[in-house]
């Protein structure tokens, strides 16, 4: 019943889904995902099967990425939730890090036996895996992969996904990031005051020059964030709070 469910879930996002309601071989999976243009297939299989087959499963068409291709439908979730201006998909993870490979001896020591010097030359040599070296089938178990960032990136890899940031900030950068942490704060201030959801306010700041420039090429955003209907600088006896090493002094009222 889970298929059926999960069917419905896609159906409502547009996505294309076909079930075969029958038991079958495992070869169908993926001939149908090939004969009918699927992205991927979903299988469970059963216990007649040898024991590196049972479960579920997820069949990839030769050639494509799911994980790129789920991971691109939440781009903008994406965005919003880490705080980044934009997504960008590479098909080569060198763009983000240089890559390199060392032989790894606790699962080659046996296999290689008295060619481990060579493959180990061949693995330190290579571009990618598997690969085939000395009668070996070199795979991503044999290997232990060192990536370095390119300058201005910090990257981090999960099985064959690789994720670079851009570390560097420029002076619109650093002001948006001085913008959405007051209306972070002022969010904070709303929900301790126990404001309702709806409940329009006035905000009176007291800020250093950099602060106020910011708040001012982002007030559009800031007023909509915060349902703020007057925004004001001036003098508050409010008490000061620090916005990413700024003091700043908030006065939050009902309108």
């Amino acid at each position: 019943m889970c298929f059926f469910w999960l069917a419905e879930v896609f159906a409502a996002e547009g996505i294309h889904t076909m079930i075969v309601n029958k038991a079958c071989p495992t070869p169908v999976v993926m001939y149908y995902v090939q004969v009918h243009d699927m992205h991927y297939g979903l299988m469970v299989t059963a216990s007649h099967n040898p024991a590196e087959y049972n479960g579920i499963k997820l069949i990839v068409d030769e050639g494509r990425d799911a994980s790129v291709e789920c991971t691109k439908r939440l781009e903008e979730l994406i965005e919003d939730e880490l705080n980044v201006k934009s997504v960008m998909f590479v098909a080569d993870e060198t763009d983000l890090c240089d890559v390199s490979y060392k032989a790894n001896f606790k699962t080659l020591g046996k296999k290689c036996g008295a060619k481990m010097k060579a493959v180990a030359a061949a693995i330190a040599a290579a571009k990618s895996v598997p690969f085939d070296c000395e009668g070996f089938t070199i795979t991503a178990d044999d290997v232990l992969v060192t990536r370095s960032p390119k300058a201005g990136l910090v990257v981090a890899s999960e099985g064959a996904i690789v994720v670079g940031l851009e570390t560097a900030l420029t002076p619109e950068l650093v002001a948006e990031g001085l913008a959405r942490e007051f209306v972070s704060h002022v969010q904070s201030m709303r929900k301790e005051a126990d404001f309702e959801v709806t409940q329009r306010i006035s905000l009176t700041v007291e800020a250093d020059d950099e602060t106020k420039a910011a708040l001012e090429a982002h007030l559009d955003y800031v007023k909509n964030e915060t349902l703020t209907t007057a925004f004001a600088f001036a003098a508050t006896d409010a008490e000061a709070v620090e916005l990413n090493g700024h003091s700043t002094k908030i006065k939050v009222e009902k309108v």
